[in-house]
């Protein structure tokens, strides 16, 4: 499996007028997600196929910690018993793509308003897919820039239509509104974002089904991302699966340091929840940066039997990280917004002083008129969704030329 670095928004996604009725909050909603009240908000994540897996996360008031109430699996009859049992009640429900249904790639970004780059990268994607751009659905967003010797990049991201489109029919035929289309890759940044605030850049990772999604992490927003397959494991070989998982971690992170020049990377959170605690502790004790394991009770307030599904689970593990992503997304969008003020600060007393600035620059915050921050600094393709063609139907709209983006560096993740 071929991977590439960096990863955000998925967006443009022609949807049936039902579901485009939905939006993400406004900059100005206090807790990030809508409700019918003012009442407490919960964010249902969720994975559908023949094989199905929710998570139901909630903020209550009064509470410093999000509360985890209900995980689950199984087949696709549980998804109407999760329904009559009350799971999706009052919450907004978030479609997760797993790593095998999204691929991306970097290019460099054209001087273009944000919510215009998914149509600049609409065509590269599908040249690179080798398909039609109408069967894709597809974003892109500026990225922070890390790296002086680069050109200022935005992240691609695509998905095929039809296996999406099918699995919004079948959780329509279950009686299930989604509101969000997400990626099991925002798992990373649910899973920083639940450690409080930082300045310093983490390498995340989850195992995600047979993958390992890894991404660098800089104010809670992706610098950059892979997915990588888990070593091939058998009974006798424990010992060298430990020693080449520990290996793709380390390069993997290594690799993230060399393109982020103008960042630090100072530690590794690791979600591995199917791997034995010993097996854990020699992975992490393996790698060169200070690492600790992702436990979702250390960080959540998680009921008894919520806290058995996910015991040993990856992907609810993972649907929760993607859950709280969405539930602190206000936090992170704050703290952007101090970062930045600190840098033009730092960078102001630095011109006045005749010196060159240095630092980080962070992705500007958006206005009103343009894609929410949310948007902008969360893994989702909502936004594709609830855009100009989400009003119509499938194919009774007009995307338009697209300008190419040039300059693509990385070959694209894709599967066979």
């Amino acid at each position: 499996m071929q991977s590439a670095p960096f990863l955000r928004v998925l967006r443009r996604l022609a949807l049936p007028r039902w579901l485009a009725r939905g939006r993400l909050v406004g900059a100005g909603s206090a807790s990030g997600t809508q409700t019918d009240g003012d009442g407490d908000a919960a964010v249902v994540a969720l994975r559908v196929g023949l094989f199905c897996a929710a998570v139901r996360l909630e903020r209550r008031a009064g509470s410093a910690r999000l509360h985890l109430t209900h995980a689950g699996t199984g087949g696709p009859e549980q998804l109407r018993q999760w329904k009559a049992a009350g799971w999706f009640d009052d919450a907004q429900v978030v479609l997760v793509l797993g790593s095998e249904e999204r691929h991306f790639l970097t290019l460099d970004c054209p001087e273009l308003p944000p919510d215009e780059l998914a149509l600049a990268a609409r065509y590269p994607l599908a040249e690179a897919l080798e398909t039609d751009a109408e069967l894709l659905l597809a974003t892109a967003t500026p990225m922070p820039q890390t790296n002086d010797a680069l050109r200022p990049q935005m992240l691609a991201v695509a998905a095929h239509l039809g296996p999406v489109r099918a699995q919004l029919a079948q959780l329509s035929t279950a009686g299930i509104r989604v509101r969000h289309i997400d990626i099991a890759d925002t798992a990373l940044r649910g899973m920083v974002m639940l450690q409080g605030p930082t300045e310093e850049g983490c390498v995340a990772l989850a195992f995600v089904g047979a993958d390992i999604c890894i991404g660098l992490i800089w104010q809670h927003q992706f610098c950059a991302l892979r997915a990588l397959a888990l070593p091939p494991r058998t009974p006798r070989d424990e010992a060298e699966f430990e020693e080449q998982l520990a290996l793709h971690i380390q390069r993997t992170a290594d690799h993230f340091e060399r393109q982020a020049t103008r960042l630090a990377v100072r530690s590794v959170l690791a979600s591995m929840p199917s791997l034995a605690e010993e097996a854990r502790r020699t992975v992490l004790s393996a790698l060169p940066l200070p690492a600790r394991t992702f436990e979702l009770e250390s960080v959540l307030d998680v009921e008894a039997s919520a806290a058995r599904a996910c015991q040993g689970n990856n992907d609810l593990t993972a649907l929760a990280g993607v859950a709280a992503a969405r539930l602190l997304e206000p936090m992170a969008v704050q703290a952007a917004a101090r970062a930045q003020e600190r840098e033009a600060a730092a960078r102001d007393a630095e011109i006045a002083g005749g010196f060159e600035p240095l630092g980080l620059t962070p992705m500007a915050a958006a206005g009103p008129a343009r894609l929410s921050p949310a948007a902008l600094s969360q893994t989702t393709i909502e936004q594709a969704a609830f855009g100009s063609r989400g009003a119509g139907g499938f194919a009774d709209t007009e995307q338009g030329p697209a300008a190419r983006g040039d300059g693509a560096d990385m070959e694209l993740e894709r599967r066979p």
